[in-house]
C-alpha cells in the first residue's frame, strides 16, 4: 500500500528528548505523559483508576524504517472486568490484564508495530470505560526496541502541519446562509416544539413527533401556522411514519401503528407491531431515524450513556440497526456498533445512511452506509453479537470542531435542487447550520466529500424532511442549558432552494493518481496551475475508549502538480503515491474567482479515502502557453494565535459574550467566580475564574464542570493541543472576556 507525500516537521529543540540507539530500548514513564488526568503520579508510578479525561499517552518520532516491540511494566492487584486498550503506532491491541499476586512487578509483551522514517507516532494506553476502580492498576513504564537501525525519539506533542492565515470560509466557520437558501419561518405561533422526527404530509403539511410523546400535523397553508394535537402518549417518541395509509410511531421501546376508528384525523388507539429490544431509562437510549423501504421500516438505537459512569454496561443489543417487517412486525438485527445514530435517511438507489456523533469510540462524527452484518465501532458489555476486531469504514468521517459539532439527519436532495441534486445536506444542532455532502461509490465502497455549506441559521436543526423537489422542512430540538428548556420559539422552517450564481466546489471525486475537484462554474484561466496554490493535509482517526479522537500521522500533503479542464470546471490535483483509510483536506486561496469574477463561497473540502480507484487516472493538463499562472497566493502563520485556537476549537460551544452555545459562555461578567461540580465527590463550590481555572478546563474538562451543564460532552484538549498552545489560549480567552467584561462596565456607567 503506497503512502501520500507529505511534510514533516519535528520540534524535537522544545521538549526534552529521550532517544534510542539502534537495536537498543526506550522507555516512556509517567513522568513524560501528555497528561495524566485524575489519576496520580507518586515517586515515579501511575495508579490509575479512570480513564475519562486523560491522555495516558506518548508520541516518538522514528529515524528509520522498522520494526518495534512494545512491553509494560505493571503491577495489578485484581481482576478488572473489560481489557485495556493499546494504541502501538495506529494498530489496535486490547489487553485482558493478568493479575499478580502481593503487588508483584511483571514485565509482560503487549505487541510490535511498524514504523517508517521521520515519522511521529502515538503510543496510549486507555483504561476500561470510563468508571472508577476501587483498586488502581500501578504502571511504570512502557518499553520499546526496534529490530534494526531506527533511532526512537519521544516528542512532546505531535506537530501539526502550518495552516495558510484564515477567513470566513477559508480555514474559519461560515457566518451567514448560503446564497441559493431562502428560509422562511413556519413555527405554530407561541409554542415550542422538541422535534424528534418530521414527516412530509402533503406540500404544505407536516407530521410532527416530539420528544414528550406527542404527534402534530402541522399546516402553514395560512399566514400563521396551525397546530393539531392528532395522537399523544406518555412514552417517549421519536417519529411518525405515514406509508399506505398506515400510521407507525417509532416508541423509545417498541414500534406502534396508531389506529383512527372513527376517521376523523385524530388517533386514539395503538397496537404494538414490534418491541424486540430491551431499553433503559437513559434519556441517550432511544431510538433514532425511521425509514421504510420495501416495507420494512428501518431505524436504529443508541446506547446509554449515563452507564459511563459506573460500568459500561448496556442492555443488549444497544447501538444497533433493524428493520421490521410492517406486515407481519417481524425485527432483523441489521448492524451493530452505533453509538448516538442521531438521524437516518435513504437516497434514490434505496441505499440508507445514518450519522452518528463523536465520542467515546468516535474520534469524530461520521455518515455510515448501512450494510447487513456490519459492526461500526462502539464496544461495551456484555458483546455485541456483530463485535469484530476490525470495524466496518464510514462513508465519511465529519472533522469535529471545523466541520460539525453534533450532526443530526442527513437527507438526499431531489431535483429541484439543481447543481446539488443527489448530493446531500446534513443538520448541525450546536453550529445552527448546514453540512452539505456528496458521495461516490469506488471498488463497492461509498465514500465522498464533506463542506461547510450555510450557517448563521440561529436554529438547531435536529430533523429533515422532503416537503416538495425544491424544499425541506427542518425541526429544531430545544436545548438549554439543561437540554430541556427551549430558548426560542422557532420550531419548523421551511428551507427552499432558490437558484443562484454562487461559485464553489460543486464536488470532489478519487482517482487513481489524484483527485478532481468540479466548480459549479467555471475557474478564471489564470487560476488552477500553480501547485502551490492548494493546500492540502492528510491524517487518519483510530477509535478508543475515551472520548473523541486526534488527528493521527497528520501531515502536509504536497501535490505533483495542478491542472484545469478545457471548460474550466474541473481542478485536477495529481497526488502521488494515495493511501487508504485517510481524510484529505483541501483548501483554496480566497483569492480564486470565477471567469466571470464571482469569488468562491467557500474553498475547503474534506475527503474520506476507502478506496482508490483502479485504472481510472485524472489528466494533468500542459498549461496552454497563453496563461500565466496567478502568483503564489497563500500566507502562512509565522505564530499561531490564541485568538486562532479559539475559533478553531472553542468557538463553537462556548462564546465570550455571555450567550449560552452548547457549554458555558466564558464572558466574566456572569461574576469573577463559577460554580463548578466536584468530579470526585459531587460536591458544588465555587471556584475564580482565571487563567488557571481555563486551563484546568482545557485540560480535565470533567474535573469541575460547570453548574448545570452535563459532563462528557468537551474532551480533553491535552493531547490535541501542545503546552504552549494552551497557555496562548488560556491567556486569550481570559484577555478577551476582561476587556469585554471591563467594556461594559464603562458603558453601564456611562448610562
Amino acid at each position: 500500500m503506497k503512502r501520500l507525500t507529505y511534510e514533516v516537521c519535528v520540534a524535537l529543540t522544545c521538549v526534552a528528548v529521550q532517544s534510542a540507539m539502534a537495536g537498543s530500548s526506550m522507555e516512556l514513564t509517567p513522568a513524560d505523559l501528555l497528561s495524566p488526568g485524575v489519576n496520580e503520579i507518586k515517586a515515579g508510578i501511575l495508579y490509575i483508576h479512570k480513564g475519562r479525561g486523560s491522555d495516558m499517552s506518548w508520541v516518538v518520532h522514528a529515524s528509520a524504517d522498522d520494526v518495534v516491540d512494545v512491553t509494560i511494566e505493571y503491577s495489578n492487584p485484581k481482576p478488572l472486568d473489560q481489557p485495556y486498550q493499546f494504541s502501538l503506532g495506529g494498530k489496535i491491541v486490547f489487553w485482558d490484564v493478568p493479575v499478580q499476586e502481593d503487588g508483584q512487578w511483571t514485565i509482560a509483551p503487549v505487541g510490535s508495530f511498524t514504523v517508517k522514517a521521520n515519522q511521529e507516532y502515538w503510543i496510549s494506553m486507555a483504561p476500561p470505560s470510563n468508571r472508577n476502580y476501587p483498586h488502581d492498576l500501578q504502571f511504570k513504564k512502557f518499553i520499546l526496541k526496534s529490530h534494526g537501525t531506527a533511532q526512537l525519539v519521544r516528542v512532546g506533542h505531535f506537530s501539526d502541519p502550518k495552516k495558510p492565515d484564515a477567513q470566513l470560509g477559508f480555514g474559519e466557520a461560515l457566518a451567514s446562509p448560503h446564497p441559493s437558501l431562502q428560509v422562511r419561518d413556519v413555527s405554530p405561533p407561541g409554542q415550542a416544539l422538541n422535534v424528534m422526527g418530521i414527516q412530509a404530509f402533503g406540500d404544505q403539511q407536516a407530521l410532527v413527533t416530539t420528544l414528550e410523546g406527542k404527534l402534530y400535523r402541522v399546516d402553514w397553508s395560512q399566514p400563521n401556522s396551525r397546530l393539531t394535537l392528532i395522537a399523544e402518549s406518555n412514552e417517549q417518541w421519536a417519529d411518525a411514519l405515514w406509508y399506505k395509509q398506515r400510521m407507525f410511531v417509532l416508541a423509545k421501546s417498541r414500534i406502534l401503528e396508531l389506529k383512527d376508528n372513527d376517521h376523523d384525523g385524530i388517533f386514539e388507539t395503538s397496537q404494538t407491531l414490534a418491541d424486540d429490544w430491551e431499553t433503559t431509562s437513559d434519556m441517550y437510549d432511544r431510538i433514532y431515524g425511521g425509514v421504510v423501504v420495501d416495507n420494512h421500516l428501518y431505524f436504529a438505537s443508541g446506547v446509554a450513556m449515563g452507564v459511563r459512569e459506573t460500568h459500561n454496561r448496556q442492555v443488549p443489543l444497544r447501538g444497533s440497526a433493524f428493520k421490521v417487517n410492517l406486515d407481519t412486525g417481524k425485527t432483523t438485527l441489521l448492524a451493530g456498533g452505533l453509538r448516538t445514530p442521531n438521524g437516518m435517511c435513504v437516497d434514490a438507489n434505496h441505499q440508507i445512511f445514518l450519522s452518528d456523533n463523536q465520542g467515546e469510540w468516535l474520534p469524530t462524527s461520521k455518515i455510515i452506509h448501512l450494510q447487513d452484518q456490519a459492526f461500526y465501532g462502539f464496544r461495551y458489555r456484555p458483546t455485541h453479537p456483530l463485535q469484530r476486531e476490525v470495524p466496518t469504514p464510514p462513508a465519511l468521517w465529519i472533522p469535529y470542531e471545523e466541520v460539525s459539532l453534533s450532526p443530526t439527519e442527513p437527507i438526499f436532495l431531489d431535483q429541484g435542487w439543481g447543481v446539488y441534486a443527489g448530493q446531500g445536506l446534513l443538520g448541525d444542532m450546536a453550529r445552527n447550520g448546514l453540512i452539505r455532502f456528496c458521495l461516490e461509490r469506488v471498488n463497492g465502497v461509498y465514500q465522498g466529500a464533506v463542506f461547510r455549506w450555510s450557517q448563521g441559521l440561529d436554529f438547531k436543526i435536529n430533523r429533515l424532511t422532503r416537503i416538495t423537489d425544491s424544499s425541506i422542512l427542518a425541526g429544531r430540538l430545544a436545548r438549554g442549558n439543561h437540554w430541556d428548556k427551549a430558548e426560542h420559539h422557532d420550531s419548523l422552517k421551511l428551507l427552499q432552494y432558490h437558484p443562484s450564481e454562487t461559485f464553489e466546489i460543486l464536488k470532489v471525486a478519487a482517482k487513481s493518481n489524484g483527485f478532481e475537484l468540479v466548480f459549479t462554474k467555471p475557474l478564471n484561466r489564470g487560476f488552477g496551475w500553480n501547485a502551490n496554490n492548494i493546500h492540502m493535509e492528510r491524517w487518519r482517526y483510530e477509535p478508543t475508549q475515551l472520548y473523541g479522537g486526534k488527528k493521527l500521522f497528520h501531515n502536509r500533503v504536497i501535490p505533483r502538480s495542478l491542472s484545469v479542464s478545457e471548460n474550466g470546471r474541473t481542478l485536477f490535483v495529481e497526488t502521488p503515491e494515495l493511501e487508504t483509510g485517510q481524510v484529505i483536506y483541501f483548501r483554496l486561496p480566497a483569492q480564486w474567482t470565477s471567469d466571470t469574477g464571482q469569488s468562491l463561497w467557500s474553498g475547503e473540502a474534506w475527503y474520506t479515502l476507502n478506496e482508490i480507484p483502479t485504472d481510472s487516472p485524472g489528466v494533468a493538463r500542459s498549461k496552454p502557453a497563453e496563461v500565466s499562472p496567478a502568483a503564489d497566493l497563500f500566507t502562512y502563520q509565522s505564530k499561531e494565535s490564541g485568538r486562532t485556537l479559539y475559533q478553531q476549537y472553542c468557538m463553537a460551544c462556548h462564546s465570550l459574550d455571555a450567550k449560552t452555545i452548547v457549554g458555558p459562555s466564558f464572558h466574566r461578567s456572569l461574576g469573577p467566580t463559577r460554580k463548578v461540580v466536584e468530579e470526585a465527590d459531587g460536591t458544588v463550590r465555587d471556584v475564580n475564574f482565571n487563567r488557571q481555572y481555563i486551563t484546568e478546563s482545557i485540560l480535565t474538562p470533567n474535573a469541575k464542570a460547570a453548574e448545570g451543564y452535563p459532563r462528557n460532552i468537551m474532551p480533553s484538549f491535552g493531547s490535541i493541543l501542545s503546552p504552549a498552545q494552551i497557555d496562548m489560549l488560556s491567556d486569550y480567552v481570559y484577555q478577551m472576556t476582561a476587556e469585554e467584561n471591563e467594556t461594559a462596565g464603562e458603558d453601564k456607567e456611562s448610562k
